[in-house]
């Protein structure tokens, strides 16, 4: 999907929201997400360095909106849940609001 998808997504959220839903509440329920969705387009990023070496190229993969919206769904209930619970410990930053990894200088312990 390209930006004009998105833009369309945008403007169509009331009536696409129901049957995403389903779409979404139907994946939950089986473990399965549709075929469609999860493909990727993958493009290589030069990186520096000498341009016939794939080493110097990192992959960017292009998903669908609509799993990226339904990922970060999915996600934010799963970490909400866990807060709530007392699942995490103060020690995991990753993928966490306001949390920020603690970064050493060297010469500190």
């Amino acid at each position: 999907m390209g930006c004009q998808a998105a833009i369309l997504l945008l403007k169509c959220r009331e009536s696409l929201a129901q049957p995403l839903c389903k779409l979404w509440r139907c994946s939950l329920d089986t473990g399965l997400v549709p075929e469609l969705l999860k493909k990727a387009t993958v493009f290589p990023i030069y990186k520096g360095g000498d341009r016939s070496l794939p080493k110097n190229y990192r992959q960017v993969a292009l998903t669908s909106h609509l799993i990226k919206i339904f990922e970060k769904c999915a996600r934010n209930k799963i970490v909400a849940y866990m807060e709530n619970h007392h699942l995490l410990t103060d020690n995991q930053h990753g993928f966490r609001e306001g949390k920020v990894l603690p970064i050493k200088t060297p010469g500190t312990s």
